[in-house]
């Protein structure tokens, strides 16, 4: 009998709530009544308030890289054009990569961009052209080697396969490296570059724990190391680097500041990816095949949007 009236008591509760609640609501059918310019009213976010991914500054001259052939040349290209917006952010230099994508989107991407910041195309050179190039302009101190995963299946994941390519990401950021498979360390050699770390001997924690207090813990990219995608964007802004959901993934969104990108995408059923950094106040930002994802924030403030004249 007691439970029974204390059931009623909280019913009654809720509904005299419910009732003083619809006699707040105004008449026109919204939700909330008008603001009373007599109270002070919360402040609204500021953006600079809220941690999201980095504003690339802008450059007048822009370096175009041609198409790489395969991953290890992509990686290759990749570190360079995030070696080189580093050097932009820090006011080395005065240039940023483009890598060339056969892709009609990109075309025009690329094209409004020139037009917006009123850069000019100083070049165009393949991968090993590039490298020559870079390295006149900024600072190289030497190279990380990993070994790249054969025909990658992203659906195809479990926690032992190689994840060097990861591990030498975010040493890469940290360290100003160059990216390099193991097919490519001899040429690399004679270019003169030397390394300074060996990506296949190092386990994912050991690296983070090594690294975790230089990455940069505004965003988290979680990749899979078969593929090359975002590495520039890891290496300009010394990312941290993950893949999948186990133990370590976690723990390094954990890590990550609340209100922050997931770049990239994850394995799995998307609640089992989705959840994780939801937990964590994180959002997923759907960037796992985007190249040369840095230009889409060139001087973010600046943009003007146009609205959509379609129906």
């Amino acid at each position: 009998m007691k439970t029974i009236l204390q059931i009623l008591m909280v019913l009654l509760l809720c509904f005299t709530a419910s009732c003083k609640d619809s006699e707040n609501k105004p008449k026109d059918g919204t939700n909330s009544k008008p603001s009373d310019p007599s109270v002070d009213q919360p402040n609204p976010i500021e953006l600079t308030d809220a941690y999201w991914w980095p504003q690339l500054q802008a450059a007048k001259k822009i370096v175009e890289c041609k198409p790489p052939s395969g991953h290890e040349e992509e990686a290759l290209a990749l570190s360079l054009a995030g070696l080189m917006a580093k050097g932009v952010n820090n006011g080395v230099c005065d240039e940023l990569v483009w890598i060339d994508v056969p892709s009609f989107s990109y075309s025009k991407y690329h094209d409004r961009l020139i037009n917006r910041l009123g850069a000019e195309s100083v070049g165009e050179y393949d991968v090993w052209g590039l490298l020559e190039y870079c390295r006149g302009k900024i600072d190289i101190p030497g190279y990380v080697v990993y070994k790249k995963i054969e025909n990658p299946d992203w659906d195809a994941w479990n926690e032992s396969m190689d994840q060097s390519f990861n591990v030498a990401c975010m040493y890469a950021g940290v360290g100003n490296a160059l990216l390099v498979e193991e097919k490519l360390e001899q040429r690399i050699k004679d270019f003169g570059f030397k390394r300074l770390k060996d990506a296949r001997n190092i386990s994912m924690e050991k690296c983070f724990n090594e690294l975790r207090s230089k990455l940069n813990n505004n965003f988290i990219i979680t990749m899979h190391p078969g593929f090359t995608n975002l590495r520039d964007f890891g290496v300009a802004y010394n990312g941290a680097v993950t893949f999948g959901t186990g133990r370590l993934a976690i723990q390094m969104m954990g890590e990550t500041k609340p209100v922050s990108p997931v770049l990239g995408w994850n394995t799995g059923g998307e609640s089992d990816f989705i959840i994780p950094p939801t937990q964590y106040g994180l959002f997923n930002t759907a960037t796992n095949w985007c190249y040369n994802f840095g230009y889409f924030i060139v001087e973010l403030d600046k943009c003007t949007f146009a609205e959509s004249q379609d129906s």
